[in-house]
Formats: structure tokens, C-alpha cells, sequence
């Protein structure tokens, strides 16, 4: 059994790209060096629109990076950035990372939105738009034998 966790971020404007990238940087910079993170996606989608898929070997790998380091920083600007923000989180079989698809359907069913000080009519209404568009996707890799994980490859 492997644990997935998703996120899906709408920024509140644009203004604030440059920065939340440069966090985006960061952040995926200290994921590929935590132990236990066997790989995952992010998702540029239409509208401002961020997606995060990442695959744990156990949700204790996954909370060490929330936790700590940059992720911690970039999550103290979540309420600055952004009015809509929704998590959900699930156990699987495989260690396959998931269609996007998956984890729309799975925010449906199980995810959990959170508490933000500017929400969007959206958020307050607890609706999820399906991604538009997976050409953006980008794959996220461990740090392998002195190779430090980078966002590898563009994912089709």
C-alpha cells in the first residue's frame, strides 16, 4: 500500500505567480529529497489552477515534508495567494501516480477544503472544476544517487 495526496490551489490573482512559482521551486526541491517519496505530478490547468499529486510510501514521509522546510513557508502564504484550496488523501495498491481524472473524482468524494480567509463563491460552495487540461502536467522524481529530483519530464 502506498499513500496519495492531491491538492488543487486557485490563486487569487496573478500577481502573485512569480512568487507562489518560485515556492512551487522550492517546495519540489525538498519533496524529492524526503525519504520515502516515490514520485507525482504537478498540474498547470486553465484559470490560475494548480494541481499537486504526490506518492508516499507511507503518510508519515508525506506529513515530514508538510511539516518542515520550504513547503512550510510556501503553506504561510496559503491565505494570501489563494481563494480556493482543497486536499485529499488515500491509500492504493499500486505505486502508479494517478490520473488527474482519479484525483478530481476523489476530491469529490473525499475532499477537504480549507479554511481561507478570502474564499471564492466557488470554494464557499464546495465545487471542484475537473482539470481542462493535462498536456502541462510535469513528473516529480525522488533524488536518486547523487541526482538531485527534478521536474523531469512533460507529461502526455
Amino acid at each position: 500500500m502506498v499513500f496519495i495526496s492531491a491538492t488543487r490551489l486557485h490563486l487569487r490573482t496573478r500577481l502573485y505567480l512569480p512568487l507562489f512559482l518560485w515556492r512551487v521551486f522550492l517546495t519540489q526541491r525538498q519533496t524529492s529529497k524526503i525519504p520515502g517519496f516515490l514520485g507525482g505530478k504537478l498540474l498547470t490547468d486553465a484559470n490560475a489552477v494548480y494541481w499537486t499529486l504526490t506518492v508516499w510510501e507511507e503518510a508519515a514521509a508525506m506529513k515530514h515534508l508538510r511539516d518542515a522546510g520550504a513547503h512550510k513557508r510556501a503553506m504561510s502564504y496559503l491565505q494570501k495567494w489563494v481563494d480556493e484550496s482543497a486536499v485529499v488523501h488515500w491509500y492504493q495498491d499500486s505505486s502508479e501516480i494517478p490520473s488527474f481524472a482519479e484525483v478530481h473524482q476523489r476530491m469529490l468524494e473525499d475532499g477537504r477544503f480549507s479554511r481561507l480567509k478570502n474564499p471564492s463563491v466557488q470554494h464557499d460552495r464546495r465545487e471542484i472544476p475537473p482539470p481542462v487540461s493535462t498536456r502541462t502536467a510535469l513528473t516529480l522524481q525522488p533524488y536518486r544517487e547523487g541526482k538531485e529530483g527534478k521536474l523531469a519530464s512533460i507529461v502526455k
